[in-house]
């Protein structure tokens, strides 16, 4: 499931992200890669504003760091 949802942020798919986050809320505040980061980042440094803004509505960390 968590290899999907990273897919869908790194594809910049709002709709799919959105989708994915109503069904499982706690994909928000998931770790990729063995925890070296998180969806908050990947979005932000791939500039995906409307999937940081979904990331927020559902409980992400904007303060978590990523390594």
């Amino acid at each position: 499931m968590e290899g999907y949802f990273l897919e869908a942020i790194l594809c910049g798919q709002d709709g799919k992200v959105h989708k994915m986050l109503k069904k499982h809320n706690k994909l928000a505040t998931c770790d990729f890669y063995n925890g070296t980061t998180n969806a908050v980042c990947r979005a932000t440094y791939l500039g995906h504003r409307n999937i940081l803004g979904l990331l927020i509505k559902y409980g992400a960390d904007i303060n978590k760091p990523c390594m």
